[in-house]
């Protein structure tokens, strides 16, 4: 028994199983880059690099040059792409840790240049093809390509990549982007330049698209037990995310009594009431809000909201104990939340599953990694808040 009162376990059998599955539907020679941005998508990215380090895989790839920093730190010898653009103020550390820059300006790449001091440094290239965010407009492509290989010479041009608006099976925009992406492909070898690592798919393309795999895919999602609702080649991933707290205090309550801030619930009969130690600073009941795409998603939402009022519908708020689902009551707190368990033999400490999702999760609450069922690692608030990883 762990000393933790909430905490998250992570089953790192089942990533393993994802990344053989996802390694299945690729062919050889095209190599994995696994994605480790946002914390490993909340399950702790120094464990779980690591952990893609040991099974073989390419590259790693985050957003911002401190995700980098901080593997390096925690000892990550992959090489690391950052998908951010460069700023000429972080090419120091990006030398520094040796880390793989996407570079879009000449501001970057001359700032770059001051930091090598005789090393070769590799950066990637992004095109801009329809995502309209961020890179190199396809006409801008070739002359800063010329750029960089008249001015720099330890600067090399290791990949060149683009990122999909919605990668889908037969979707036009998808076909436009990846035309576009050769296009620039094409005018670059016809110019005498050849880029090792091209790149374009993501984890819906890398399954769905073999069209876009190049060299290189980018997998995340997929690798972490989640399908992207536009995913057709559904391989059997498993679920690696189990959010656990202890029922803290368990009290009756008579029928008609309140309970929770307002109070908002009221008890339909004489019943049974277990305390978590979970709220919404933990992440509990959070979830991105999207702007609705068009009348007919404004009114699902709608729907939802409703359904979710009258207590009814996939919104309403559960947590598992054994094959049991008992609802949350009342408002949800910051930090302890209730939960009805009536006539269940559930006692105080004993664990219960909680709905959490995964970037919603509070970052400083404990991970605890298994294999085989076995505790292999955890990383407690603590290392978290120093930037150690354990």
């Amino acid at each position: 028994m762990n000393g933790y009162t909430h905490w998250i376990e992570i089953n790192l059998d089942a990533l393993i199983h994802n990344l053989k599955k996802v390694r299945e539907a690729i062919p050889e020679p095209v190599k994995l880059l696994a994605v480790v941005k946002a914390d490993a998508y909340g399950l702790g990215a120094g464990p779980v690099s690591r952990l893609w380090e040991e099974q073989g895989v390419d590259m790693l790839g985050v957003t911002h040059v401190e995700e980098g920093v901080a593997l390096r730190r925690g000892g990550i010898r992959l090489p690391i792409l950052l998908f951010a653009p460069l700023l000429p103020q972080e090419a120091q550390p990006v030398v520094q840790y040796g880390l793989t820059p996407t570079v879009a300006s000449q501001a970057a790449v001359a700032a770059l240049s001051q930091e090598v001091r005789g090393r070769k440094v590799p950066v990637h290239l992004k095109v801009e093809t329809g995502m309209g965010r961020t890179g190199l407009k396809p006409e801008e492509v070739l002359p800063f390509v010329r750029y960089i290989k008249d001015n720099f010479p330890h600067i090399y041009i290791e990949g060149i990549f683009t990122h999909f608006a919605r990668a889908a099976q037969g979707d036009p925009y998808t076909r436009q982007q990846l035309h576009r992406f050769r296009q620039v492909i094409g005018v670059l070898e016809e110019a005498g330049t050849e880029i090792p690592l091209k790149h374009a798919a993501n984890s819906v393309a890398a399954l769905d698209l073999p069209e876009t795999h190049f060299d290189l895919v980018r997998v995340g999602t997929v690798l972490y037990g989640q399908y992207p609702p536009a995913l057709k080649n559904r391989i059997p991933v498993e679920d690696p995310w189990r959010p656990k707290g202890r029922i803290l205090y368990i009290q009756e309550l008579d029928k008609g009594a309140g309970g929770g801030y307002g109070p908002d619930y009221r008890t339909g009969k004489r019943t049974r009431i277990g305390v978590i130690p979970f709220g919404y600073a933990d992440g509990l009941g959070m979830s991105p809000v999207a702007r609705p795409k068009n009348p007919v998603d404004l009114l699902k939402s709608l729907v939802k909201t409703l359904l979710a009022y009258w207590g009814k519908g996939p919104q309403v708020l559960q947590v598992r104990w054994g094959n049991h689902r008992l609802p949350l009551v009342g408002r949800l707190g910051m930090q302890l939340s209730m939960i009805e368990i009536g006539e269940l033999p559930i006692k105080e400490n004993d664990p219960v599953e909680v709905p959490l999702g995964r970037l919603a999760a509070n970052p400083a609450l404990p991970r605890v990694y298994l294999r085989e069922g076995q505790v292999v690692a955890e990383r407690s608030p603590i290392e978290r808040k120093g930037l150690v990883e354990s």
